[in-house]
């Protein structure tokens, strides 16, 4: 059972005036009327109810094509209607609204920023979304790029999966093409006698070549980087070269504590 919105209603909650099912009875309405008028001057002419039925029929013409036609124009006018009202209103609330700002010119400062303020904080939140959730990550074949973990059969507990459990995937899935490995953390770094803690990502070597990422200085991690007797190498994050060692060259190939 469906409560009817009575018009008054239907308008104040910017509502259709109208509902598509009021359109098809107007239309059923008038359809109706036009015909019970064409048989009430058949039988005026002297033709039996019956005849002057089927003769008023045939006149009208292909009665459920034009009660499409007439019930799609309905709505089209019902919908420049809507967009009249919208109009009508939009206006008469910009009336309004500067006219108060004008009155008052303490308030419409107070209004100013506040816009100012929600504006500028939506467009923020709608930026990052757009980064996180919509843009895709800059790398070749993002769409295809999949991260792993591992954790307890109930979810309770997640890990980062081991280098055994790596080289499983490596030779024990076919349906990945490349398997490279990340450990997001936190270390303690020394410079300048200075401790500092500082994010670092442990990866494997062809990582960054898989994502496409050259270095801008120095070479890249290589495959014997991976070596239980390899000597340990970093890389600088740009942000962190800049930031930290002021964009200096020299400090490549120099040992950083961690």
């Amino acid at each position: 059972m469906s409560a009817r919105v009575p018009r008054g209603w239907r308008q104040w909650l910017g509502l259709p005036t109208r509902s598509p099912r009021q359109v098809a009875q107007d239309v059923d309405d008038e359809l109706a009327f036009h015909l019970a008028m064409r048989e009430q001057e058949l039988r005026a002419a002297g033709l039996n109810p019956a005849d002057a039925t089927r003769l008023a029929q045939e006149r009208l013409g292909d009665v459920p094509r034009a009660h499409a036609e007439l019930r799609r124009s309905a709505q089209r006018a019902e919908q420049r209607q809507r967009g009249r009202r919208w109009l009508e209103d939009l206006h008469q609330d910009l009336t309004h609204a500067t006219r108060r700002l004008l009155r008052e010119p303490g308030f419409a400062a107070v209004v100013v920023t506040t816009l100012a303020l929600g504006i500028g904080t939506t467009l923020a939140v709608a930026s990052l979304l757009d980064r996180v959730l919509v843009s895709p990550l800059p790398y070749p074949g993002a769409d295809k790029l999949w991260v792993v973990n591992m954790q307890s059969r109930d979810g309770s507990l997640r890990t980062s999966a081991t280098q055994a459990s790596v080289e499983a995937w490596r030779s024990g899935v076919p349906s990945f093409e490349r398997i490279e490995t990340v450990n997001s953390t936190s270390v303690l770094v020394s410079q300048d006698g200075v401790n500092r803690m500082r994010p670092v990502g442990l990866v494997s070597p062809g990582l960054l070549q898989h994502l496409n990422v050259a270095a801008a200085l120095g070479r890249p991690l290589t495959p014997d980087d991976a070596r239980p007797d390899a000597t340990p190498v970093a890389m600088l994050a740009w942000s962190v070269w800049r930031r930290a060692y002021q964009g200096d060259p020299s400090v490549i190939g120099q040992p950083i504590t961690l």
